[in-house]
């Protein structure tokens, strides 16, 4: 096995799925824009730039995406897409690492957007990666399973094998949700002793 993996996740919205109006979409982010929070936009022309490609949107489907670095003894992450969730096998508790950055394409240079997270990744200890249509996946009653659902399942069945860690995971979702309308991502990532 190789002692650096890269990873590139990407979830693009499923078309058919309507989550959120585009005009409301652009308000949310011209008000995080005029009040310099997440995306960090501080020039005129930037925030211009930002408000003129999420018009030209004239949707709510977007890009983020996220790379991942795994070494020996940690784990560093660049761009914006889900949170991450780790499963700290010293503690038998989860901890939630949230990825910073902007969305891909809502302006021309991203780079004084983008911020490397780098967690130490113990022996015992699982990464959860996944896209929102685990977390987003919805019953009967229009109630999301969400990502403290996730991080219960996570708890419950760390000691499981990954595979069928991931598979219990993918099956509490599936019976959770009355259809599914969205793709379904779920990478889990557990650090073995060397002599694994």
């Amino acid at each position: 096995m190789k002692k650096s993996v890269d990873e590139k996740i990407e979830d693009v919205l499923n078309i058919n799925t309507e989550l959120v109006k585009a005009e409301e979409e652009y308000h949310q982010v011209v008000e995080v824009v005029k009040g310099k929070d997440i995306t960090g936009l501080e020039r005129d022309d930037d925030f211009n730039t930002a408000r003129e490609n999420i018009a030209r949107l004239g949707s709510d489907h977007y890009m983020t995406m996220m790379a991942l670095r795994l070494n020996e003894t940690q784990m560093t992450v660049a761009g914006k897409h889900q949170d991450i969730i780790i499963y700290r096998s010293s503690t038998n508790k989860t901890e939630v690492i949230c990825t910073n950055g902007t969305w891909l394409g809502i302006t021309d240079n991203i780079e004084n957007y983008l911020t490397d997270v780098t967690e130490k990744i113990d022996d015992g200890d699982i990464v959860l990666l996944f896209t929102d249509g685990i977390t987003e996946a919805t019953d009967k009653n229009g109630e999301m399973f969400g990502q403290e659902r996730l991080e219960q399942s996570l708890n419950q069945y760390a000691d499981f094998p990954v595979n069928k860690l991931r598979d219990k995971i993918v099956e509490e979702v599936n019976d959770f949700q009355e259809e599914q309308f969205d793709d379904m991502t779920l990478v889990v990532i557990k650090k073995c002793p060397p002599n694994c």
